[in-house]
């Protein structure tokens, strides 16, 4: 376990880095708001079993406790968005090795996992669907199905299989080749 430990310290640390340089944010722009009710309780309730990041809360504790929790959580991540900035323990996350091959033997076999705070999680969910998704999935290309909502692989490969079948169906074409790549 330390051997992993020190095989993927080093690939999560950067010595070198420097913080980005602060933002000018035009003064005549109005700050976006998260809703408490909306946004916040709805976000909290949705919820799902997952595994818990660096800060040990665990999903149910912030599903359970929403009620009594989404003020705090509201006010929270509306002073992020207005200050433009990200609680520093949000960015730390638990790295959990996850094997490459079926009977991994070298460090090399494996990939880190990065498991962020549930909160962390949740208000990165809302900021892009309230403020980024839109912009994103304009600018995407009609045929790309990654960074979706409600695609998936299924209804990629369905696209594939229709788009192959149209040329199957046209009396002139005698094959179909199929490319590939990871």
């Amino acid at each position: 376990l330390q051997e992993l430990n020190d095989h993927f310290a080093p690939i999560c640390t950067d010595e070198n880095y420097t913080g980005p340089a602060a933002v000018v944010i035009d003064s005549d722009r109005e700050i976006p708001e998260i809703s408490e009710r909306r946004q916040v309780w709805n976000s909290l309730r949705a919820l799902k079993r997952t595994a818990t990041g660096s800060d040990m809360i665990p999903y149910w504790v912030l599903k359970e406790h929403a009620e009594i929790l989404m003020p705090v959580i509201t006010k929270v991540w509306n002073l992020s968005i207005s200050t433009h900035c990200w609680p520093s323990s949000w960015k730390y996350a638990n790295i959990n090795p996850f094997p490459k091959v079926d009977f991994p033997k070298a460090k090399g076999n494996y990939r880190e996992i990065n498991i962020t705070p549930m909160i962390a999680r949740a208000f990165e969910k809302i900021a892009y669907r309230s403020h980024a998704q839109e912009v994103i999935e304009y600018h995407l290309c009609l045929t790309q199905y990654a960074y979706r909502e409600g695609s998936n692989c299924t209804g990629t490969l369905l696209a594939m299989q229709h788009r192959i079948n149209e040329f199957l169906d046209n009396p002139d074409c005698r094959a179909v080749r199929l490319y590939y790549g990871f």
